[in-house]
């Protein structure tokens, strides 16, 4: 599946209004935030929330975690650098290595994970792990997920 990101406009306070779109499906809006010391691709301004995805000068095994309410669960986001300096090839063929790997768990759901690989260049690059989706009061279905940068625009 295709995602395109579409910066809207850039606030003053550091949060970044993003189109999310998905082809052939539908768009949303969501926010992104950024200031000197880092970036965060989970925000809302309106709730002043945001969950740091990577640090500027980020520092191997840093973690922090947010803890949120969702539909009736508390949910505790887990987020650890695991590498400073990954390698990770492109659908292109070109590689991108300048990565630093930041591992995420979530505490209502034991088997999602999201290891993501953001470039000090590019931004996010990949994201590999497990999804799930939940229907009604059945259990959580798990999928595997993936994410790969195919272009920028910027």
């Amino acid at each position: 599946m295709e995602v395109i990101y579409k910066i809207l406009s850039i606030r003053d306070d550091g949060y970044i209004e993003v189109e999310n779109s998905f082809p052939g499906i539908g768009t949303e809006k969501i926010y992104w935030y950024a200031d000197k010391t880092e970036f965060s691709e989970i925000a809302s301004p309106e709730d002043n929330y945001k969950l740091t995805l990577v640090k500027v000068n980020p520092v191997l095994n840093d973690t922090w975690s947010s803890t949120i309410e969702e539909e009736g669960k508390t949910m505790v986001y887990k987020r650890t650098v695991v590498s400073l300096n990954e390698s990770i090839q492109l659908p292109d063929k070109s590689f991108v290595k300048d990565c630093v790997k930041v591992h995420e768990t979530m505490s209502a759901y034991p088997q999602y994970y999201k290891d993501i690989w953001v470039s000090r260049s590019f931004g996010m690059v990949f994201i590999k792990g497990k999804g799930y989706i939940e229907e009604d009061d059945e259990p959580p279905q798990y999928f595997d997920l993936e994410y790969i940068l195919i272009s920028k625009s910027f």
